[in-house]
């Protein structure tokens, strides 16, 4: 299997990286599509209707700051649970600690508070305009 190296940014102008684009895993943790459905919930989230097209590189620079450690740390545990089955160790993928960090994430709650605290100021605005 191939593994390819953590990427700086997953962000460019008004385009950003999704799933295995920005985060490719190894199968071995079975978190591949689940991560792709996870920021495309997040970005659902941070790009509601409305969103104009100068509002674009600043939520896609949210959705990096929400998304881009987890990603990585699946990634690199997928990567690093290969070495473990080789080497006869435990299976991290199957511990409580990785099950609960996998599977009780809640995305589209994580992406709400972020984009409450990110762009409390325009909701403020929008509400006022009623």
């Amino acid at each position: 299997m191939r593994v390819l190296p953590l990427l700086p940014t997953w962000i460019n102008g008004r385009a950003a990286l999704l799933g295995d684009a920005a985060h490719a895993t190894v199968p071995l943790l079975g978190q591949g599509a689940a991560m792709a459905v996870e920021g495309a919930g997040a970005l659902g989230c941070l790009f509601p209707a409305g969103t104009t097209r100068d509002d674009v590189q600043v939520r896609l620079q949210a959705y990096q700051n929400l998304r881009k450690d987890r990603g990585e740390f699946v990634n690199i545990n997928s990567v690093e649970q290969v070495s473990r089955i080789v080497n006869g160790g435990i299976h991290f993928a199957r511990s409580q600690e990785m099950q609960s960090y996998l599977l009780e994430y809640d995305v589209i709650e994580a992406a709400r508070r972020c984009y409450e605290e990110s762009f409390r100021s325009e909701i403020q605005v929008d509400v006022e305009r009623g």
